[in-house]
Order: structure tokens, then C-alpha cells, then sequence
């Protein structure tokens, strides 16, 4: 409690410092500058620039709330995998859950996990779409820019956008030889090292190289053997080719090669002891705590992700012709006990594959006219899956979902001076399929259902100076219906669709930067998971609806050229407007002899409850983030620098019935740096440094409560060469 109180205290300060100015902006580097839809650059006036809405803007001219991060600064602030995005951006909520990366953005995310499944905040990747919601837990590494885009991206992202995007940004090769080195290591052994090197190979072909290693420990033993639980390790390597044979016509071929070791989201402890693994003699003990493990089989996720793509830009005159073809395969293999008990009653096995390949054609105006425009042609194709899912050792089902998405759209901006008005549409046409069979046979399960959807936006902005404007939006989003792998049921879920209107005010400056908007959504046909780990089978279903509404605002502050304070507070009201019928666990009574239960830790019994009124999973009503940074500067051209990241979030709900929540916490990470030159920087960095315990993950089923523990104080050195 004290710490929290402390915690509120130091962010409140550094709000107050920062008040006059907070801006959807997180920059503190300059970004090198990239060819347009690449991603975020700072302009040599100092305005950010940003391709939210498919073209080169300056950030404040954009009506929408974005987050622009720089690669640099990511590093800096010890960002591993896309789930650290947490702390930086407010009103952003990303957690691991199981094997699943699962982002939250404005109270809107997604409950359903396993293969087929797709994120309601859309994960683009050099400007392909990324699917998967197990190979997003790729560290971020060698970027050239992170862009969160808050609310429905219907019009301009499409399918499975209702609540943002992330926009990842790899680097662009240069034909000045350029490179860098980075090396670390940390408590628990963790160490990373990673690599990039660019250069020219002719006047008009350049080429890059990205190498990356990862490797920690983890902090978790087994509570009987007193083995390491958790071990994670990352390697990526992946190179693009750009090749320009003109000022009007640019090719970049990029490949990648990423695999991820990392059962952190799987390697539960159990809430209060509760599972239904002491049905069963000799199943404990049972960990309870942080840095403790009870299960039967060891976890594992591994995920083995190979990328081709190739985009092209070309200068028409009167308008510039862009494609982005992408190709992703994806293999992963999980194990998870699914009781965190030694008892033999409740493990899985199995592998899972996506394969994906996409196609955009766009049309984007030339920049500096009156009216700003892209139109476009986008079509996907997707099939992902298991061929031998089994539970408790045997063969249960093998299945996998299609989908073929075909979708046109159109999004453009009208200058009227100070008034600009802001209008845009896509339609979407989705064929999704399904077929289902038992391990090694064939199919007998093998259906489809057709969806369509129009998806507008409409808004106006209005310059109150040269670099600062009000605006307002209204915009809607899909994310398509589905079926459920564990089922052979043939009746698919409903999608969801979400309706938002949103208002705000932004201004940007050299010395101070603030950004203020406040929202509304009407989000309908949600779609929900229940597990149910005893038969194997879990319920897929839409729950009625839910409204959400909230404020947030972000400021920069630079007072000098050596110091800058940045701050950021969301409050999110997300609730359930109907939701009879909700499926809730509650704790057994007796044990499945009949024999009590004294403890009500045996495992949990399914009733459905109305949750109507209840708050929305994994939306913490509050959340404030804040950062310093300070470098002073020494003799002979060294400088030592200093930089603090505190960050506070309210209570998070993980249940429909509020029974399992994470309550409030604060962490704080911090780093100090010395570079005797513009080339070396040598840190020393310390993470959670208040030791806070918190979870990265709770989750209920019918076999156990569950907590996934966030690390605990780390701390360590860094080192990195620029050249």
C-alpha cells in the first residue's frame, strides 16, 4: 500500500511539471526519416511524421489518438517484447495469456484464444498484417518506429481492427554504410545481443542485416525439484534488399526468421491454491507464490515464424502506386498443465499452424494539395490450426480455419482553410471456413459462412493555429465471426462490430506538446471464451453488448535541450450494457467423492450469471505513465545520462462476474548512461525496481484459478556501438 501511495505521488508530481503540454507522442529521439507508409520520422522542423492514415502526416494533424515511439527510445526503455508496450502508451493494456498475446486498447480486446484466433487490436508488421496471436511474442528489436492506433481502424486497416492497430516499423537499408551493436546481461542471466549492419552494393541496391539473441533463466523453480521453470529465449535474423532505379521507383524485398522459446505464459501458479488437481493423491504441493511452479509436465511454447515480403513504390505524378505483398508461415508446439498441480489429471499437448498471404494495391495523392487521399484493393488469405491436439495424453481433434478476405477502400481529406473536412469507407467480403476431424483421419466436419461489411468514417479538424487543431470523428469497425477448433459445432460466433465517436484537441511546439481526447464507443456481439479443461471442449459465444467511454491526455515537455519530462493518464469506463447469461466459476464445495472442500480450493464449478453492469476484462478504469530524461554534458564531448519511468495502473478485472482481478499497482524503471563519445553508450538499467507483485495474466477455468507473475526487481548493464 505504501508503495502504491508513493507510486501516485511521484507520477502525480511529474503530471503537475508536465500539465501545460501532453501530446499522443513518445518520441524521445529523432527517427531516421523513411519513405512514406514506412513509418514514424521527426521532420527537420521537429513535427513528427506518421502514416496513420496510409500517408505521410505530421502526428498533430492526424484526427485520431497515435502513439509514435522511436526505435531508440524503445531500447532505452528497456522494451523486450510487444507486451512491455504496456508502459508506454496509456489507455494500452497488452498481456501474454497462456501461449496468446492478447493487446487491450481502450477497454477493447479479445477473450479468445488458440489457433484461428485473432486480436481485436490488428499487429502490422512492415505493413503486413500479422495474424497470429502466438507468433506476436517477438521481442522488438531493430525497429525503426512503434505507432499505436487508438480506436476502430475499420476504414483504412480493415478486418479485426475494432479497437487499434500496432504498426511495427523494421529499418530501411541505407546506401551510407551504417551500423550498431548492443549487448546486455542482467539478473537471472539474461543476456541480448543483437547486431545490424546497412550499406550501398551499387548505386541503386543497398542491403541490411538484423541478428538477434535472447536468453534469461527466468526467475521460477519447481517447487519439488527445485529445477529452473520458465526458460525463455528469442532469435531473429532478417535482412531487406531496396532497390532504386530511379527518384520515382522504389523495391524493398525483406525476409525473416524468428524463434521463440518462451513458456512464461503458461508457467501459472495458482490464486489462493485453487485447483482441481487435489482430487488426487500426491498432487502437491501447490505453488502459490511468485517464483514458484507445481505442474506435472513441464510447459513449453515455441514458435518457429519465417516472413517474405515485397513492397514497391511508384511515382505516377499524380498520384504515387504502392503494393505490399506478404507471406508468413508460422509452426508452433505447446505443452500446458492445465491444473498447476503434480497431479496426473489435466495437461495438454499440442502443435498449431498459420499461414497467411496477403496483398495490398493503394493509390495515395501527392502531399501539399487541398485535398489528401488513398484508395485501395486488399485481399488475404489465411489458414491456421492443429493437426493433433491431445488431451491428457490422448488424441482429441485435429482442425484448422480458412479465410479468404477480399476489401476496397477509400479515405481522403479536404482542406476548406482552417476547416478540413475527413470522409471514408471500405467494404469487406470474408468467406470463412471450418473443417474438423479426429488426429490423423480425415475431415468430418467441413463447412463455411459469407460475411460482408461497410465500415465509414467521417469527421472534420479544425486549425486553431499553425500547429495545433480540435477535431472529431466518428468512425466503425468489424472483426470478423469465427468458429470454435474445439468444438465440431458448425455454428459460428457472430462479429462483432463496434460504433465510435471521439474528440479531441492536440498541439505540438518545440518546448511542449499536449494532446487531450475523449471517446465513446458502442461495442455489440462480443465475442467470449469459457474453458472448460475437464472435457477439453470451451464455449465460443457472442455476449450482448457493452458501451465504453473515456479521457485520456499526454504531454512532453522539453525546458532544455538536455532535459524532457513526458507524462500520459487514461481513464477508461468500460462495462457490460447486457450480458445475461455469462459464464462464471466459482470455487467446488466438495471434492469429487463428495468429501468437503473446507479450503473452497478444489477446482471450480461453471454457473452462467448476468454480468450485465460489470467491467470489461483486462480494462483498468485508470492508468498514468510518466518519464525523465536528463543528460548532462562533460568534458572533452562525454555526457552522463539519467532517465526514470515510473508507471500506475487501478485494479484489472479478469472475469465476467469480478471475481479474479489484478488490484493496483506501481513499478519503476530506471537507467543511467554514460557516453564518452557519439558512438559508445555503456548503462546501467534496473527494472520494477519497487519489487512490485503483480501478474502479467490471471485467468479461471474449471480447473484452477491462475496468476502468471510478472518478473520481479531486475537490474543489470547494457552496452552499444553506433557506426
Amino acid at each position: 500500500m505504501t508503495k502504491t501511495v508513493l507510486g501516485i505521488a511521484g507520477i502525480a508530481a511529474t503530471l503537475a511539471v508536465a500539465a501545460p503540454a501532453a501530446a499522443q507522442m513518445n518520441d524521445e529521439t529523432s527517427v531516421a526519416s523513411p519513405a512514406p507508409d514506412e513509418g514514424a520520422a521527426a521532420a527537420g522542423d521537429g513535427d513528427i511524421i506518421v502514416t496513420a492514415q496510409r500517408r505521410s502526416e505530421r502526428l498533430v494533424d492526424v484526427p485520431a489518438s497515435v502513439v509514435a515511439i522511436s526505435g531508440e527510445a524503445l531500447a532505452q526503455a528497456g522494451v523486450n517484447g510487444i507486451e512491455d508496450l504496456t508502459r508506454q502508451a496509456p489507455g494500452v493494456l497488452i498481456n501474454k495469456t497462456g501461449a496468446y498475446v492478447q493487446p487491450t486498447v481502450r477497454g477493447i480486446g479479445a477473450s479468445v484464444q488458440g489457433g484461428g484466433a485473432e486480436s481485436n487490436i490488428a499487429v502490422y508488421v512492415d505493413g503486413v498484417y500479422f495474424a497470429s496471436q502466438t507468433g506476436a511474442m517477438f521481442d522488438l528489436v531493430n525497429l525503426e518506429s512503434v505507432q499505436v492506433l487508438k480506436g476502430p481502424q475499420g476504414t483504412l486497416f480493415g478486418r479485426n481492427a475494432t479497437g487499434g492497430a500496432l504498426l511495427l516499423t523494421t529499418l530501411t537499408p541505407s546506401f551510407t554504410p551504417t551500423g550498431k551493436a548492443f549487448a546486455s546481461f542482467g539478473r537471472f542471466n539474461e543476456y541480448k545481443l543483437s547486431a545490424y549492419a546497412s550499406t550501398g552494393l551499387t548505386d541503386t541496391l543497398a542491403a541490411d542485416i538484423s541478428v538477434y539473441r535472447r536468453h534469461t533463466n527466468g526467475f521460477i523453480r519447481d517447487l519439488r525439484t527445485g529445477e529452473r521453470r520458465g526458460e525463455q529465449s528469442s532469435f531473429d535474423i532478417r535482412g531487406k534488399l531496396l532497390f532504386e532505379p530511379s527518384d520515382a521507383v522504389r523495391f524493398i524485398l525483406a525476409a525473416s526468421h524468428t524463434e521463440t522459446k518462451d513458456p512464461s505464459g503458461l508457467t501459472y501458479t495458482t490464486l489462493n491454491g485453487n485447483s482441481v488437481g487435489r482430487n488426487f493423491p500426491n498432487s502437491g504441493p501447490i505453488a502459490v507464490e511468485r517464483g514458484t511452479s507445481s505442474q506435472e509436465i513441464a510447459t513449453r511454447i515455441e514458435a518457429k515464424v519465417n516472413t517474405v515480403s515485397l513492397r514497391s513504390e511508384i511515382d505516377l505524378g499524380f498520384a504515387t502506386l504502392n503494393t505490399i505483398s506478404g507471406y508468413i508461415d508460422e509452426q508452433d508446439f505447446i505443452d500446458a498443465d492445465l491444473d498447476s498441480s503434480y497431479a496426473p489429471s489435466s495437461f495438454a499437448t499440442y502443435d498449431q499452424f498459420n499461414e497467411s498471404f496477403s496483398q495490398e494495391i493503394n493509390l495515395t495523392s501527392p502531399s501539399g494539395g487541398d485535398f489528401s487521399w488513398v484508395a485501395g484493393l486488399y485481399y488475404y488469405w489465411n489458414a491456421a490450426g492443429s493437426e493433433n491436439w491431445r488431451l491428457n495424453g490422448n488424441p482429441f481433434y485435429r482442425a484448422r480455419i480458412t479465410s479468404n478476405s477480399i476489401s476496397g477502400f477509400a479515405d481522403g481529406t479536404y482542406d476548406l482553410g482552417p476547416v478540413s473536412l475527413i470522409a471514408g469507407l471500405r467494404y469487406s467480403k470474408e468467406k470463412r471456413g471450418f473443417q474438423r476431424g479426429f488426429p490423423g483421419g480425415a475431415y468430418t466436419v467441413d463447412t463455411d459462412v459469407t460475411y460482408t461489411s461497410w465500415t465509414p468514417r467521417a469527421g472534420l479538424r479544425v486549425d486553431v493555429g499553425p500547429r495545433s487543431n480540435l477535431y472529431a470523428t466518428f468512425s466503425q469497425g468489424f472483426k470478423s465471426g469465427t468458429y470454435n477448433l474445439s468444438s465440431p459445432s458448425t455454428t459460428p460466433v457472430r462479429p462483432e462490430k463496434i460504433t465510435a465517436y471521439e474528440a479531441g484537441f492536440k498541439s505540438a511546439s518545440r518546448a511542449i506538446d499536449f494532446n487531450i481526447a475523449a471517446y465513446h464507443y458502442d461495442y455489440r456481439d462480443i465475442q467470449v471464451t469459457a474453458y472448460d479443461y475437464t472435457s477439453g471442449v470451451s464455449r465460443l459465444f457472442n455476449a450482448a453488448r457493452a458501451r465504453v467511454h473515456g479521457i485520456e491526455s499526454d504531454a512532453t515537455w522539453r525546458p532544455a535541450d538536455n532535459f524532457d519530462l513526458r507524462a500520459g493518464f487514461a481513464w477508461t469506463h468500460a462495462r457490460f450494457k447486457s450480458f445475461p447469461g455469462a459464464p462464471a466459476f466459482f470455487p467446488r464445495t466438495t471434492l469429487t467423492n463428495g468429501t468437503p472442500c473446507p479450503d473452497l480450493n478444489c477446482g471450480n464449478a461453471q454457473v452462467n450469471v448476468d454480468a450485465s453492469g460489470n467491467k470489461l476484462l483486462r480494462a483498468p478504469e485508470f492508468t498514468i505513465s510518466a518519464g525523465a530524461n536528463y543528460h548532462l554534458e562533460l568534458a572533452g564531448g562525454s555526457k552522463i545520462s539519467f532517465g526514470v519511468r515510473p508507471y500506475w495502473s487501478s485494479k484489472i478485472n479478469y472475469s465476467f462476474q469480478e471475481r479474479i482481478s489484478q488490484p493496483s499497482y506501481f513499478t519503476v524503471d530506471a537507467d543511467i548512461s554514460y557516453s564518452p563519445n557519439d558512438q559508445l553508450r555503456l548503462s546501467i538499467w534496473g527494472r520494477n525496481l519497487t519489487d512490485t507483485k503483480y501478474a502479467t495474466s490471471r485467468s479461471e477455468s474449471s480447473a484452477r484459478d491462475a496468476i502468471a507473475w510478472a518478473q520481479p526487481v531486475t537490474y543489470g548493464i547494457s552496452a552499444s556501438y553506433n557506426f
